[in-house]
């Protein structure tokens, strides 16, 4: 027994000698670059807000039913740009893309690869009714309690502002770039972008242009998740997750609800979604969650730390733990959501069809067809799919860290909010109009250069959307040191 005893506590000590060295081959986060948050132009700021406060009060809405697309209101919204931003439009060259995007280009001396920056025009409607709920209206652009409110005002608005202002505040001062930039603000982006952004990189593609890197909407900067809870981790998502919505139809026997049988449709469609809800894609992270926590274990507590560090022994509870936060969760797999219900017409009738719509947000690791054959396999062959409204995307490919791109958005958010910011790459659980650029950008990036603050990512689409002043005008700062850095002489 003795022997024994001491086995197991050589074993013991082993084991905690591995998680110690590996504890400290990740480090201990470095005090940062130094530096702290630049100070707001309170003049420039106000003025800022002003401008978006104008721009939600253009409402170009997409609704993604029969109801189309307001054209005056995308008229209205292309005559503000050219009249707010005159110094960014007498130095670029604009087209109008199918009636409502915009695509713009600032020629460059040089002959570098072009960069593209990304932003969209429409927003998604205010709920019918809704409006009481809101502290301001919801189309007022009100700026009240040092923020700008409205819908739009995170999504995606503020960074269309953002970027022409910056635009417009360096052509003013006189800065030609040294390669071409483009900004593209799609006016689909809510229901797909499919007639934005995707006719947009067509046109680029035809016209033989290659992207050294594109970058749009995603993931932004948080704190309070560091050792150093004041620190901001700016998260830049390197990816999206692909979109499928499969349509599961069960057939039964029709006739009266007096006497059912047991092939009844609603049941075995009901059994279905059971069996998918019961069955759910694993967590694993590996891919851009994996990349993420790692980049950020150095800054974390010891205990965070020291988990990430040795995930070959921890990563279930790892993966039980960032697991209960559904965002988090969402990085780690594709996720299965069942959205739509249709059976029936009669409450004494037996529907002889029922379906379900359940929408899948596909991880890169995963795709289209593996989604589908997946859910066959666990719907069974009676359960019929098709793909709903015949629309699927892939998921993104997964852009490199290591790219002049990146690098730019590092220096610039750095320059701005100060040397402590700790970068690492994400995963956006969403789509953005980046998709659309694949074929044409070497890598494309998905970030927005402002601190979301508590309660800002509930806003997104929903109640109360709104930025603080101060994040515009940084946001903006950020645009400028980085065009100046990618583009200056």
């Amino acid at each position: 027994m003795k022997n024994i005893a001491i086995g197991l506590g050589a074993v013991v000590i082993g084991l905690v000698a591995i998680l110690a060295v590996r504890t400290a081959a990740i480090g201990g986060g470095e005090a940062g670059a130094g530096g702290a948050t630049e100070d707001v132009d309170e003049a420039r700021a106000r003025e800022i807000a002003e401008h978006l406060g104008e721009a939600i009060r253009i409402q170009t809405i997409s609704f993604g039913d029969l109801r189309g697309y307001d054209s005056a209101a995308y008229a209205a919204f292309h005559a503000f740009l050219e009249t707010r931003y005159p110094a960014a439009h007498a130095a670029m060259e604009r087209e109008t893309v199918n009636e409502h995007s915009l695509l713009y280009r600032w020629p460059g001396s040089g002959d570098g690869a072009p960069v593209l920056f990304m932003a969209h025009m429409d927003v998604v409607p205010v709920p019918t009714g809704g409006e009481g709920a809101w502290e301001q209206e919801p189309w007022s652009g009100a700026i009240a309690d040092g923020a700008v409110w409205g819908r739009g005002a995170l999504d995606d608005k503020a960074s269309l502002i953002a970027l022409m202002e910056a635009a417009d505040a360096l052509a003013a001062d006189g800065f030609s770039p040294s390669r071409d930039v483009y900004f593209a603000f799609g006016h689909d982006e809510e229901i797909g972008g499919d007639d934005g952004a995707g006719a947009i990189a067509a046109l680029l593609k035809d016209r033989g242009v290659r992207l050294a890197w594109a970058l749009d909407e995603g993931s932004a900067m948080v704190t309070g998740y560091l050792a150093d809870k004041e620190r901001p981790a700016a998260i830049v998502s390197v990816a999206e997750k692909g979109y499928v919505s499969l349509q599961l139809t069960a057939t039964g026997a029709p006739g009266h609800s007096s006497a059912p049988t047991d092939d009844l449709a609603v049941a075995s469609l009901a059994r279905a979604l059971a069996a998918l809800s019961d069955d759910p894609y694993p967590m694993k992270l590996k891919g851009p969650a994996e990349d993420m926590f790692k980049a950020l274990a150095p800054y974390m507590p010891l205990g965070q730390r020291a988990a990430i560090a040795n995930l070959w022994l921890a990563g279930p509870l790892v993966k039980a733990s960032l697991g209960k936060e559904p965002p988090v969760a969402a990085m780690m797999r594709t996720t299965t959501a069942p959205t739509m219900l249709r059976a029936g017409t009669k409450d004494n009738v037996l529907p002889q069809t029922a379906s379900a719509v359940v929408n899948f947000r596909i991880h890169p690791r995963d795709s289209v067809d593996g989604v589908i054959a997946r859910t066959q396999k666990i719907v069974g062959e009676d359960i019929e799919i098709s793909i709903w409204l015949d629309e699927a995307t892939e998921p993104s490919p997964v852009s490199s860290t290591d790219t002049d791109g990146y690098r730019a958005i590092m220096d610039a958010t750095r320059a701005v909010y100060g040397g402590d910011v700790v970068f690492a790459p994400g995963l956006t659980i969403g789509g953005t109009d980046a998709k659309h650029y694949a074929e044409v950008a070497e890598a494309s990036y998905r970030y927005l250069p402002m601190i979301y603050r508590p309660g800002d990512t509930a806003r997104l689409h929903g109640v109360n959307e709104r930025i603080v002043v101060d994040d515009l005008y940084r946001m903006t700062r950020v645009y400028e040191e980085m065009i100046a850095d990618v583009a200056g002489g």
